[in-house]
């Protein structure tokens, strides 16, 4: 069942890896530390509980396209910039 985990899921492009689902944001610690914000400030100001800004950045959850992107606006990025590999 390898193929059903990195599955396209309908609507937006989102993937589901393992139990993930929604989409992956990869460059989110690196661009968070980058505008100089804390966990708990960005999850503020994106009105989401701070311990979901962490599950996101350790990619043990997706990121619903509604918080994705308002993560790039207070950001200041593209929606792409974030789901791009930060390696």
């Amino acid at each position: 069942m390898a193929r059903d985990q990195d599955a396209r899921l309908e609507g937006g492009g989102a993937k589901r890896v393992g139990r993930v689902r929604g989409l992956e944001l990869p460059s989110l610690k690196r661009w968070r530390i980058y505008r100089d914000l804390t966990q708990g400030e960005l999850a503020q100001r994106v009105d989401v509980p701070l311990q979901y800004i962490s599950r996101v950045e350790q990619g043990k959850r997706g990121c619903n396209g509604v918080v994705a992107q308002k993560l790039a606006q207070v950001l200041g990025v593209d929606l792409q910039a974030l789901e791009a590999d930060s390696d």
